[in-house]
């Protein structure tokens, strides 16, 4: 269908992400794209990549085409060793991208470390693209180009805040190990100026094939080494409405299960006994549990994290006004 529309519309250029992997991932229909790129490889899909990040990085190769161009972020050794035989076999020329120096480091929506990554990995992913397409246009992107760019990025629910009144929410669709400690680092640095005076507040779900438990205990293990403690957490469910109305975009059935909130309750009081925990049957009943922790007088922030489902749901019920209908 995307197919479709697109040479329907005759777009000059359309970025694909694989959906799975890369070896066995529909969009090898297209036999030899303009470039390819990997981002940064972490355990993720392990039931049917693999339980190693070796073999996830065999499937994740399996985008390079012969002669294609292809770019990669800086990995573990072992992942990169990986990525190069790859190419190897399939006559790719692999080029391994470190931090841009012509980034503008100031810039809020650079503020993460990952996102320095992330945009240094685009921009050869550009040049690459306007080299070979577009060759008039010629292959330098001024640094006019690239603040532009950055200051023009909206990514909502990657590392968001959103101010209400003496509290602010914290949003990032992190979904695994490495994404939850990237979103952690950037809560914690924004924090850590108010944190002594303020309330913190994590609120987390987390429902799939991944290791739910891992990702929580990551998480709580990543603010204690950064001597963060929250004072409260609230697990919830991917369920967003308290009186049970569904967006025609959601298929969330038989996403509440009390015996993962309890799993995550132990988890959590295992390597943070002091901390205040509450279950949320909904996401809306997890947003009003926090907001009802404090006072006119006081501020908080609130960290919600742990599912992509979590985030759209937060957003929508944050910012009802921001939906795209």
């Amino acid at each position: 269908m995307s197919y479709h529309v697109f040479i329907t519309e005759d777009v000059d250029m359309a970025i694909y992400e694989t959906h799975l992997g890369g070896e066995f991932d529909a969009t090898n229909i297209v036999k030899k794209p303009v470039v390819t790129a990997i981002a940064s490889i972490a355990m993720d899909h392990v039931r049917l990549l693999g339980p190693t990040l070796e073999e996830i990085a065999w499937h994740k190769a399996g985008i390079f085409k012969p002669e294609v161009q292809a770019f990669s972020t800086v990995q573990h050794p072992s992942v990169t060793a990986v990525l190069k035989r790859r190419a190897a076999e399939r006559n790719t020329q692999l080029a391994i991208i470190g931090i841009d120096p012509e980034l503008p480091f100031s810039a809020v929506s650079l503020k993460p470390e990952v996102q320095k990554v992330n945009c240094s990995l685009a921009l050869s992913v550009t040049r690459a693209w306007l080299k070979l397409k577009a060759p008039r246009l010629g292959t330098d992107i001024t640094s006019e180009d690239i603040i532009r760019g950055i200051e023009g990025f909206y990514w909502p629910g990657r590392f968001q805040v959103i101010s209400e009144h003496n509290l602010q929410w914290f949003l990032d669709g992190a979904h695994n190990e490495i994404s939850v400690q990237h979103a952690v680092q950037w809560y914690v640095e924004a924090i850590e100026r108010t944190q002594k005076d303020s309330i913190q507040i994590l609120i987390f779900s987390h429902f799939s094939e991944r290791d739910g438990a891992a990702i929580l205990r990551c998480i709580a293990v990543c603010l204690q080494k950064r001597a963060i403690r929250m004072q409260h957490v609230i697990f919830t469910s991917y369920e967003e409405r308290m009186d049970g109305t569904v967006r025609i975009d959601r298929n969330m059935t038989k996403r509440f299960r009390p015996e993962v909130l309890e799993q995550n309750t132990k988890i959590w009081n295992e390597i943070s006994p002091e901390t205040i925990i509450s279950h949320a049957r909904t996401v809306e009943e997890a947003l009003i549990r926090a907001r009802n922790v404090i006072t006119r007088d006081d501020q908080a922030q609130v960290l919600i994290t742990g599912s992509l489902h979590l985030i759209s749901s937060a957003l929508c019920l944050l910012e009802p006004d921001n939906l795209i209908h």
